[in-house]
């Protein structure tokens, strides 16, 4: 039967970050560049209305540009009303020159930090309501209809 050897030392202390950005350029660059823009999007996301925040990340920031993902084409309309206040603040706090936004739309990406819908509830006058359209509708397929979204009522 094989038996492992005891370790001497710790993994995380032999293979430290700096340890491993030394042999490769690389990825102390890219290192590097991931630590600017979680700084970025820090600073970004601070800036940004209440209403707004969670909402965006940073992509990419180069020379005059800045780069950023939103789940949702109305959260980024939402932006563009208030985007020269939020750039020109973000200019004043880093020290970058942006001058044009790009939103790129990647629905679902940030799902976890949007506020998400909630269930609306029927009230029991609405559905009785229906119901007594249902019965008045001689349509059978509206009927159908009709009593399913009263019986959506009585769950409640």
């Amino acid at each position: 039967m094989l038996r492992r050897q005891p370790k001497k030392r710790q993994l995380a202390t032999a293979l430290g970050l700096e340890k491993l950005t030394e042999c490769s350029s690389d990825l102390s660059r890219l290192l590097s560049t991931a630590n600017q823009l979680s700084h970025y999007d820090q600073a970004f996301e601070q800036i940004l209305p209440h209403f707004l925040q969670g909402c965006f990340h940073v992509n990419s920031i180069s020379k005059s540009h800045l780069v950023l993902t939103c789940s949702s084409a109305t959260m980024a309309t939402r932006f563009r009303m208030t985007q020269k206040q939020v750039i020109e603040q973000l200019n004043r706090q880093t020290d970058l020159a942006i001058q044009h936004v790009k939103i790129k739309i990647r629905p679902g990406n940030l799902q976890s930090t949007e506020q998400r819908q909630t269930r609306r509830k029927l009230s029991k006058k609405n559905a009785q309501l229906l119901e007594k359209a249902a019965e008045q509708t001689e349509d059978q397929k509206l009927k159908l209809v009709l009593q399913k979204l009263a019986a959506h009522g009585d769950k409640q």
